[in-house]
């Protein structure tokens, strides 16, 4: 996450990089100043993909804010939405909002495919309980999981790395539904970067996983009363 309000400068030098390395790139999250701040929060937190071109596919100002966060950050107005990419349907989700289901079975209803979640989650974000030390952890190794069977949607998730007794406690990993965490890959604050593959038959895990639980179907249908 980039805390500074010259977003634009960075996210002109990530276009650059994603066009120089021929790469899909999502820079974490950037910081900017509120276009219409009117409320005295200035910033808004914004995640873009930026496609091979250094073209920006789509972005999402992050809705559902962490409790510190509201003190300076106003939440993103606009719905849930998806884009296309190279992938398929994608769209962001960001840290927080893994704690709400709601924005998942929002995106699902939307047919997305792929949802990708910056993250700078700590481990001493739980501080003042005294219940388990290791909850956020706990939380982030079931919740990925169960978000992707909820959304019927592949869920990478990116989490800050550092060092261990300064709270960091990675946990990046790919969820799909049926699959779970594929192949057993949770990052820890120490691992170095790495790209995971989704593997060439991701979206069929997505279309049997719709055909087992039909999930889609049944929100889609007028039985549906939630």
């Amino acid at each position: 996450m980039f805390s500074e309000t010259a977003a634009h400068e960075y996210l002109s030098r990530f276009q650059a990089l994603a066009r120089e390395l021929q790469i899909n790139l999502v820079p974490g999250t950037l910081s900017q100043l509120h276009p219409t701040a009117t409320n005295g929060l200035p910033l808004v937190n914004v995640a873009y993909w930026i496609d091979r071109t250094g073209t920006i596919l789509g972005s999402y100002v992050k809705k559902n804010l962490w409790h510190p966060e509201r003190v300076r950050y106003a939440k993103g107005p606009a719905p849930h939405a998806v884009f296309e990419t190279e992938f398929g349907r994608t769209a962001f989700l960001i840290c927080w909002d893994v704690m709400f289901a709601e924005p998942f079975r929002i995106l699902s209803s939307l047919d997305v495919d792929l949802i990708v979640v910056p993250s700078y989650w700590l481990g001493n974000d739980g501080d003042g309980q005294p219940h388990n030390p290791d909850s956020e952890r706990e939380f982030l190794r079931h919740a990925l999981p169960t978000r992707a069977f909820e959304a019927g949607a592949a869920v990478i998730y990116v989490n800050v790395g550092g060092d261990p007794e300064a709270g960091y406690i990675g946990m990046s990993q790919v969820a799909l539904p049926l699959v779970g965490v594929k192949d057993n890959i949770v990052l820890g604050p120490t691992d170095p970067p790495c790209v995971v593959d989704l593997g060439p038959n991701w979206k069929q895990v997505l279309a049997d996983a719709e055909r087992v639980y039909k999930i889609r179907a049944d929100r889609a249908g007028d039985e549906w009363h939630y």
